[in-house]
């Protein structure tokens, strides 16, 4: 199945260019290993860098050239790549917890939603958010964009029906409340710098346990 939502243009643009933190650029990953139409324009994007760095003229490098260009490699964004065998996760995904999400440490935000930690940096975290079939999450918001990759199962809200491989964003402050399809459960990678805000009566019952 072809994932209907994508990233922006821009986003795949600074992908392309490795010029992006690594929860961000693990959520892009992620949806370029289900989406072949994102990963040909990824490819694309590359192509045209390249292009355009052999037709500069030829200049003096820093003598500190090297060492910054072998730091920066340490900062090279995930590879999309397929499931490994006996693995329901994308490749990216996978890197982080072996294949198997039960190997992470999982804490529940409300009853029947739990999450799990990927990657903490200084400008967003990445994290695994399970749903059980049928769960209604306490409608919440987030005070800035939150970037959302469906890896298995569905969910629903107020913008549309998200699927594998999907990739949703939230905008700032928008008030939403997803619901996981009834027949299975739903597995997303979330990437964000700001903890869920509930909002309404359960919403504040339950936000001491929200992060």
């Amino acid at each position: 199945m072809s994932a209907s939502f994508h990233p922006s243009d821009a986003l795949l643009a600074a992908y392309a260019a490795g010029a992006m933190d690594e929860p961000t650029a693990l959520a892009v990953a992620t949806h370029l290993a289900f989406c072949p139409r994102c990963r040909a324009e990824v490819t694309r994007l590359e192509a045209l860098a390249g292009a355009h760095l052999e037709s500069l003229p030829v200049c003096a490098m820093a003598d500190d050239a090297l060492a910054r260009t072998l730091a920066r490699l340490d900062r090279t964004p995930p590879v999309p790549c397929p499931p490994a065998r006996g693995s329901a996760l994308p490749g990216p995904i996978g890197a982080y917890c072996g294949g198997d999400p039960a190997s992470l440490s999982w804490r529940p935000l409300s009853p029947g939603i739990d999450q799990a930690i990927l990657i903490r940096s200084d400008r967003a975290q990445a994290k695994l958010i399970r749903m059980e079939a049928g769960i209604v999450s306490p409608r919440h918001r987030h005070a800035a964009a939150e970037l959302n990759v469906v890896l298995q199962g569905a969910y629903r809200d107020e913008s549309g029906h998200y699927r594998p491989g999907d990739f949703a964003v939230e905008a700032a402050n928008r008030t939403y409340r997803p619901v996981a399809d009834a027949d299975t459960a739903c597995l997303c990678l979330c990437v964000g710098d700001d903890p869920i805000r509930p909002t309404g009566l359960l919403g504040r019952l339950l936000s001491p346990f929200a992060g």
